[in-house]
């Protein structure tokens, strides 16, 4: 049976790209986006080089999560738009 993986992701509170997050060879992914916030955060991956990032979906304006496609080599969060407020991200995955 799989065990369970939590990692927190950068979460930039300015508009700018957090940092890449590996998490090839994981299965069952998902980016968990909570905290109290006015912002636009936008989950991003890719499957090449760190230069060609992909949005996976529409950007969160609130607390929710996105399921990630299994190809995925990494995920950031880029925050599109920030008020206030400290919004924090988190990759689940089964190792």
């Amino acid at each position: 049976m799989p065990s369970q993986s939590i990692q927190p992701l950068q979460v930039p509170q300015s508009v700018s790209a957090g940092t890449w997050l590996p998490c090839q060879g994981l299965g069952n992914k998902t980016v968990h986006v909570f905290g109290t916030f006015v912002a636009s955060l936008q989950v991003q991956y890719t499957v090449g080089d760190d230069t060609e990032a992909i949005n996976l979906g529409a950007a969160l304006t609130a607390p929710g999560y996105l399921q990630v496609p299994m190809v995925v080599k990494k995920v950031r969060i880029n925050t599109t738009a920030y008020t206030s407020g400290t919004p924090k991200a988190a990759l689940s995955a089964e190792e």
